[in-house]
């Protein structure tokens, strides 16, 4: 029952699954739910949106992303960017949290930063050992990773991220979050030549946001940037969907 498995669906522009660590995480309620977006002309790319009430009060939500020993994590305000160690390449994070007008009295707020955290084998895994393996060029995937970490202070940790891989030396794509209906978050991430709009509904089904316009749990728009035509669309749990007014 722990981290069960409570939803999964592929899909031709995206994968998704979500999970139930309520138990695991000790929260009244801990939900994650992933999604792996795909399709021709543009890089796959990952999202994450969290629900959690750890305490039913105010406190401290921590997103954390583990990376291979020897990577680089860039930090820039509430912005990261992951630089493999082998050839260079890189990863965008990128992060959506709740607008100050859902909870007024203490609006959620975000600081990324990063560390390096020990193993949590601390009892069998001593340094000496880790310095021998280091010495002869063998990396231990417990150790010495640095780690990409996300703070949002909030009543509830309800965070989206979009984490998009490009290659060394290649401009990045614009994500940016853009304003919705209060109870979901939604981002826009502008490859040039499409545009992706990426929609998630938290208690409810009212999916509205960058002209889109919808009933459903999340959705994945797909536009053409200079005609605005739709190139691809995904739902899930939906009823109905329009963009720029076309029902779909």
């Amino acid at each position: 029952y722990q981290g069960r498995l409570i939803d999964y669906r592929p899909g031709a522009l995206c994968d998704y699954a979500a999970a139930d660590c309520s138990q695991q995480a000790n929260c009244y309620w801990s939900f994650r739910h992933l999604g792996l977006v795909k399709g021709p002309g543009v890089p796959g790319y990952v999202w994450t949106v969290d629900d959690v009430n750890g305490a039913n009060d105010y406190r401290s939500f921590w997103w954390t992303m583990y990376c291979a020993p020897g990577n680089e994590i860039q930090v820039d305000g509430i912005r990261a960017t992951v630089k493999g160690k082998r050839r260079g390449h890189l990863l965008d994070v990128r992060f959506a949290l709740p607008a100050p007008e859902c909870y007024p009295a203490k609006p959620h707020s975000l600081s990324v930063t990063q560390d390096m955290p020990w193993t949590s084998s601390h009892k069998y895994v001593s340094r000496d050992w880790v310095a021998v393996r280091k010495e002869h060029g063998v990396h231990h995937h417990t150790v010495d990773r640095p780690r990409l970490v996300a703070k949002l202070d909030g009543y509830n940790g309800r965070i989206m991220s979009v984490m998009m891989p490009r290659k060394a030396g290649a401009p990045g794509v614009t994500i940016e979050q853009v304003p919705s209906v209060m109870g979901s978050l939604a981002m826009r991430m502008d490859f040039g030549k499409v545009v992706d709009t990426l929609l998630f509904a938290y208690g409810h089904s009212m999916l509205e946001a960058d002209g889109v316009c919808g009933r459903g749990r999340w959705a994945v728009v797909r536009r053409d940037t200079r005609t605005r035509r739709v190139i691809a669309h995904q739902m899930h749990a939906g009823d109905w969907l329009e963009v720029d007014g076309k029902r779909l």
